[in-house]
């Protein structure tokens, strides 16, 4: 589904999220992972599993070591059981998009990232954010269009806002966490807190009373 961890990769880290809706927790969960490669490029794998075995989305993001996105693959199993498959790969000013046996090529705006709908992707806004700036900032993002029915990209537009820095309790022992409001017009108002490694702690969207919590995490070294 998702391509291999090959043996020049190195494990950064990786980390369970439990899926929780109305304070309980639910039989979802994600799954993720962050290899280096020798130049410092990095891989996310991430996955949305039922009942720990039966995957419902899974997304692969490689980043060239500045954090420039170079290739996403995103597999999404539909409500009717159909599932799906797209491979975006980015370059200088455009990307091209592999799907159903169709290529396609998309000019890219001047300033953008890539959101791949699953909770550790969330890690883009630690990258994004300008912290000397603070304030209310807009990001462009461009990711499957899930709201309208298809894998193809979309531009979907996010506003964050950094609301405070805190110190919070993890799996792994405290955290200085930093608290995001986010607004998406396709998933409404969110809240994130992100560790001081960019690592999403909490994702909290209250108009699907949905809580996505980090429950297991592992770090080998000191950098997301």
């Amino acid at each position: 589904m998702l391509p291999p961890v090959e043996s020049d990769e190195r494990l950064a880290a990786r980390g369970l999220y439990q899926q929780i809706r109305r304070a309980e927790p639910t039989r979802f969960q994600e799954v993720w992972s962050i290899h280096r490669l020798p130049d410092e490029a990095t891989i996310w794998r991430t996955q949305l599993l039922y009942d720990q075995a039966i995957p419902m989305s899974a997304c692969y993001l490689l980043r060239d070591p500045d954090f420039r996105p170079v290739q996403m693959v995103f597999y999404w199993r539909w409500q009717d059981g159909r599932e799906d498959l797209i491979e975006y790969r980015f370059m200088p000013g455009y990307a091209t998009i592999l799907y159903r046996d169709q290529a396609q090529d998309m000019i890219l705006p001047a300033d953008y990232d890539v959101f791949g709908w699953h909770t550790i992707m969330s890690h883009l806004l630690w990258r994004r954010y300008d912290y000397r700036k603070q304030g209310r900032q807009a990001l462009t993002l461009i990711g499957p269009d899930l709201t309208g029915g298809t894998l193809w990209p979309a531009l979907l537009e996010m506003e964050a806002v950094l609301d405070r820095r805190e110190i919070i309790p993890g799996p792994a022992g405290p955290h200085k966490g930093s608290a995001f409001t986010l607004r998406m017009v396709e998933l409404g108002p969110q809240t994130l807190v992100l560790d001081s490694f960019g690592v999403p702690l909490r994702w909290v969207l209250p108009s699907a009373q949905l809580t996505f919590e980090l429950t297991e995490y592992e770090r080998m070294g000191s950098r997301a």
